[in-house]
């Protein structure tokens, strides 16, 4: 019963159900914890910490996860799902620095177990920090090499969400040309994919970028 509440957690703040996925999550972390369960506490705990960060909390999302860290030590491949959510709370509050090393550690661990998507996430996650610290080639590096990872595990939908990721890093930096054919590319696979949200955020990115070109005809036809 609590593995179902446990499950229950992501579907539900999908739903933008913040506060039952929040009670899902910390009803499962009290089972597991009466059962005498600790990585299943813990991963309650990455669980509810993930939700933190989706209600943009992330002080109180990296509480879970330095509280969760104790009892995965012993699991590579949670310890590196740990670290990489680590790495996206800390990037929040403002540590890129110590945000790049989790991230960078997560990657590592996720190469050594053949986790292809795991590191992909990793390396897109690491693009956006160079790309918000100016380092374009490392960014364009990181991206490219998640890209490579994607297609090795054969994850399309993924891959999709990086290249539209990849646009709007290229925005980020001023580079709002590349970035607008970037957008342009991508557009259909999301498209394809089923994707709406992110089709609808790289169409208002295109659209933004246009307007900036001062096309506005296709700017006003991208936002509609």
């Amino acid at each position: 019963a609590a593995r179902a509440r446990l499950a229950r957690v992501h579907p539900l703040a999908s739903l933008g159900r913040f506060d039952d996925a929040s009670a899902e999550a910390n009803a499962a972390r009290d089972a597991f914890a009466a059962l005498n369960e600790p990585r299943l506490v813990a991963q309650a705990d990455i669980n509810l910490g993930a939700v933190h960060e989706m209600r943009d909390e992330p002080a109180a999302a990296l509480a879970c996860y330095d509280r969760a860290r104790l009892a995965v030590a012993g699991d590579p491949v949670l310890l590196a799902e740990l670290d990489s959510n680590r790495g996206l709370a800390l990037l929040a509050l403002g540590d890129p620095v110590a945000a790049e090393r989790a991230l960078a550690g997560a990657l590592a661990a996720f190469d050594a177990e053949g986790l292809d998507w795991a590191a992909a996430v990793a390396e897109e996650n690491l693009a956006w920090i160079a790309a918000r610290q100016g380092r374009l080639a490392a960014a364009l590096d990181h991206f490219e090499r998640g890209r490579r990872r994607l297609e090795r595990d054969e994850a399309p939908v993924q891959l999709a969400r990086l290249r539209a990721d990849e646009a709007d890093a290229l925005a980020a930096i001023g580079m709002t040309g590349r970035a607008a054919e970037a957008w342009r590319g991508v557009l259909p696979d999301l498209d394809a994919r089923g994707l709406a949200a992110e089709a609808a955020e790289a169409r208002l990115g295109l659209g933004r970028a246009l307007l900036g070109r001062q096309h506005v005809v296709h700017a006003a036809h991208s936002l509609d």
